[in-house]
């Protein structure tokens, strides 16, 4: 796949749908210099999206007051914040990806097409320079839904854009080795050719659940879900190509034996090296009223990278009100042993990866994930096996106009203390 370096930063983390970016429309910000932030400035702002590195550093954007957004630093935790809001440049709120405490790409916005280009700091925001000029593919990964974008170091980065509708998802990458100033497409032959569709593009079922991921120089993940027709298949299906798609191979795990009539829905499999990986899928059965009988997270994992996958035996057994399971903020895979799910108002955690699971009930609440809830966790971060951080929001009015509470645990999620929003010069 790639070197041990870089495949270690490449690994797929389930919380926030390739972590840095949440789609979103209105509240636009024109660029124009601003004073520097004061605690007054802070009166209705909290934050909320969330990417943290390590235990100290970390980066954020607002929640959107008066139209507009903040971009904010850490060095301390998320105690307080710098405000590195890019002040040349029009930028695209929310759509970004933080590399390190010094190194971070924004997309800018045009507001004919809201396709961005793109800003890059490597000052921890003190200055930003633009790369590409608005407008300039593929930085709609960005922005755009079901798309994403990916620094595995401070020159090569992956990029996935997705163009959605009618059930279907039409998916290409790119990539860069530059920083992010060229990029190429990356040709993958599709296990479904299609002559009227451009090069490298690979069209998957969105409504059955269907996913795809590429891991650099040259594998290529297909995960299949069972949503499309509603019909159990026994297996979590996948499709491996070890050759940009030349040749493919088709893969079916087995489900557990207490649930050979549920729906399979896989997340995108977590390599941490070139061979070692997990993969978590959902199982899912509803009743004849549209109650849901069972809701189960299993993993299986890798140690050839993906040829052969191994069913491991702990299984999270989650509830919720909700007729449909989300994947946002639900699943952290921190490394091979340390796993982090959310399930309604507990925590569930391996330290072993996925052999054996401890539920905890944290301190604080929450909430059910359900209609009745006033409260839900949109955000899940952690960064280690003691060091997380969570966002729960009013659940009524997600970004980017709702009202987020900040939440940190030093002891593996058991307790968590609440961290006003403080930004200082």
């Amino acid at each position: 796949m790639k070197d041990q370096g870089s495949i270690a930063k490449f690994r797929v983390r389930l919380l926030a749908a390739f972590l840095s970016v949440v789609p979103i429309s209105g509240c636009l910000t024109a660029a124009v210099p601003a004073a520097s932030p004061t605690i007054a400035s802070e009166a209705g702002r909290s934050i909320a999206e969330i990417r943290m590195l390590d235990a100290t550093n970390g980066w954020a954007w607002s929640n959107c007051v008066e139209g507009q957004y903040s971009l904010l630093r850490t060095t301390d935790g998320g105690q307080t914040w710098s405000d590195v809001t890019p002040r040349t440049f029009p930028y695209s709120e929310y759509g970004g990806w933080f590399l390190d405490s010094q190194t971070a790409w924004v997309s800018t916005l045009d507001r004919k097409t809201y396709s961005g280009g793109l800003l890059r700091t490597i000052d921890g925001g003190k200055s930003w320079s633009l790369l590409l000029k608005e407008g300039a593919a593929p930085f709609q990964c960005l922005t755009a839904e079901a798309s994403s974008c990916e620094f595995l170091n401070a020159n090569h980065a992956v990029a996935r854009t997705a163009d959605v509708g009618a059930g279907s998802v039409y998916v290409r990458f790119f990539e860069t080795h530059d920083g992010g100033i060229s990029w190429t497409t990356v040709i993958i032959a599709s296990p479904y050719p299609d002559n009227n569709l451009p090069p490298g593009t690979i069209h998957l079922c969105n409504l059955c659940g269907d996913g795809i991921s590429y891991y650099p120089p040259t594998n290529v993940i297909i995960t299949h879900g069972d949503q499309g027709d509603e019909q159990p298949k026994g297996a979590v299906r996948l499709s491996l190509s070890m050759n940009l798609g030349e040749s493919w191979r088709d893969l079916r795990l087995p489900v557990p034996e207490k649930y050979p009539d549920g729906l399979a829905t896989p997340l995108s499999p977590v390599f941490f090296d070139d061979k070692d990986g997990l993969l978590p899928a959902h199982i899912l059965k509803r009743n004849a009223d549209n109650t849901i009988a069972y809701s189960a997270l299993v993993f299986y994992a890798t140690d050839d990278g993906g040829i052969t996958w191994t069913a491991r035996p702990g299984i999270v057994e989650l509830t919720s009100e909700r007729k449909e399971w989300s994947f946002g903020s639900h699943v952290d895979v921190v490394s091979l042993e340390d796993v982090f799910v959310r399930g309604g108002p507990n925590l569930y955690v391996t330290r072993d990866g996925a052999r054996s699971w401890r539920t905890i009930k944290p301190n604080v609440d929450f909430g059910l994930e359900g209609a009745k809830s006033k409260r839900d966790v949109s955000r899940m971060d952690f960064v280690d096996a003691t060091h997380g951080w969570i966002l729960i929001s009013d659940h009524r009015r997600f970004a980017p106009y709702g009202k987020y509470s900040l939440f940190r645990t030093s002891d593996g999620g058991a307790t968590w203390t609440e961290l006003p929003l403080k930004i200082v010069p």
